[in-house]
């Protein structure tokens, strides 16, 4: 029966194809069938090979844009902490032996200074009570794990150990953990090369992890090299770096700090204690040794509290302040000083210009400094320079901001188109040789620092937010951001 019903099918299929035969003018012979299905698999196949790479290629893509946003992030992260700290610490046997170290390769160590107490009224704080600071031991610990993946390829893990940081950006002193701070670190640096920008700076390379740090263990820039392995299994390095260094032109490097300021080793320090800094920027007093003027950014995005805008658990203005207070507190007495505040207006300490670093004078500095409130409308710098600048006893001046400049101002000097930056580099230029008198000349150029608080207006390889990057490197100082 049902032998039947197939022969029965069979039959039917038959009739259907002789009917459509008979009925269709032009229908397809069994070779034109056979040669029209072979085009369409090739075809086929072909459109899915190139979406197949496509899709690789896509994949690949994302990776790395993937792993050089985590380097991005990375080191951002690791000089944020370089900056907030006391000293950068590259021999491990330094480290207090009841300090926990981590299993990977040791590459530097942070040591911390004390942590403002979140618990304070930032109304009343006193920045010279240590009652109001919290003391942390041991140093944060940078290190590197080997790590294989599943075919057996090679890379390693960038690891921190050290205190975990509360809700409101604070350090807290809970037991320290070890945190992953990037992965697929690679086992060299590949082609690109960190170019340490003096002499006196240690280079320390561990890996694919590269370090250049001043000799008073307080600044340094990084570069980390990642490896990512592509859908084809070509190896494909990824560098980043701060700053740029790396890219810099030899000429540039030999007009750079060192030249400008001259060795720090053979000059005389205008410091009770090393280190001499405020903050990352070494305090010279410029080629003179001269005085140095501090210009504070008071506009209103300096007091922000958002936990984005936080330093060290508190607000922008709180640690400059800070900063300010200690740098002031270390110079010695012989050394005069100035600090001058800008926002819609220029607000100076001292009336007559700097004044000898007397223990008067620092108590009366900070006296000042605890009670400037950050809350003008706007970022206009051009003054305060310019009057520094004006100034034949200032040799250095280190700016502490964190905003761009609210809108163009005129240049008291030759041009008014001319942007703040070539304002002072052409009034420098005029300073680089100035009349003694008797045919006699000195090099009384003025040493253009700043600090970046919070943004990075440090970068010259970017057209816009970059008038402290620009300003700093084109008067012989050097800019730093502050995170």
């Amino acid at each position: 029966m049902k032998f039947k019903k197939l022969l029965n099918k069979i039959n039917f299929k038959i009739k259907f194809i002789i009917f459509l035969s008979k009925n269709s003018k032009k229908a397809f012979t069994l070779s034109e069938l056979i040669v029209s299905s072979t085009i369409s698999i090739t075809i086929l196949l072909s459109a899915y090979y190139f979406i197949n790479i496509i899709s690789q290629l896509n994949k690949n893509d994302s990776s790395q844009i993937k792993l050089f946003s985590k380097l991005d992030a990375a080191v951002d992260f690791i000089l944020d902490e370089i900056n907030s700290g006391k000293e950068i610490i590259v021999d491990k046997n330094k480290i207090n032996s009841t300090c926990s170290f981590p299993q990977g390769e040791f590459i530097f160590a942070l040591k911390l200074p004390p942590q403002i107490n979140n618990n304070l009224n930032s109304l009343n704080n006193d920045y010279l009570n240590e009652n109001n600071f919290i003391n942390l031991d041991c140093p944060i610990i940078y290190s590197l794990d080997m790590y294989k993946n599943k075919i057996n390829e090679e890379s390693y893990k960038l690891m921190r150990q050290g205190p975990p940081i509360d809700s409101s950006g604070f350090y807290t002193s809970k037991k320290y953990v070890n945190a992953l701070v990037a992965d697929k670190i690679s086992k060299n640096t590949s082609d690109i090369k960190l170019i340490c920008l003096s002499s006196d700076w240690q280079k320390i390379q561990i890996k694919g992890v590269e370090l250049c740090i001043d000799e008073f263990r307080r600044a340094a820039e990084i570069s980390i090299t990642a490896k990512n392995i592509s859908y084809n299994q070509s190896e494909k390095f990824i560098t980043k770096s701060s700053g740029a260094f790396n890219r810099i032109d030899e000429k540039i490097i030999k007009g750079s700090n060192t030249d400008i300021r001259g060795n720090t080793k053979n000059s005389k320090s205008i410091c009770i204690r090393e280190p001499c800094n405020f903050g990352p920027i070494p305090l010279t007093g410029g080629i003179n040794n001269k005085a140095i003027v501090f210009l504070l950014d008071l506009s209103g995005s300096m007091s922000r509290l958002s936990q984005d805008s936080r330093l060290q658990g508190a607000s922008r203005l709180t640690k400059a302040k800070i900063d300010l207070i200690n740098a002031i507190y270390n110079l010695k007495k012989d050394n005069r000083f100035q600090i001058i505040s800008f926002g819609n207006r220029v607000n100076s300490m001292f009336r007559n210009g700097p004044r000898k670093a007397s223990a008067g004078n620092k108590y009366y500095s900070y006296r000042w400094i605890v009670t400037r409130f950050a809350y003008q409308p706007q970022t206009l710098p051009t003054k305060a320079i310019m009057d520094s600048m004006f100034n034949s006893d200032v040799g250095q001046i280190i700016i502490i901001s964190d905003g761009q400049i609210s809108r163009k101002e005129p240049c008291p000097f030759k041009s008014t188109s001319y942007s703040i930056d070539e304002c002072a580099s052409e009034f420098n230029k005029e300073r680089a040789n100035q009349d003694l008198g008797n045919n006699q000349f000195i090099d009384n150029r003025v040493t253009i620092d700043a600090v970046s608080i919070g943004e990075n207006h440090c970068n010259t390889f970017s057209n816009q937010n970059n008038w402290m990057g620009k300003i700093a490197k084109q008067n012989g100082g050097r800019c730093s951001v502050l995170r």
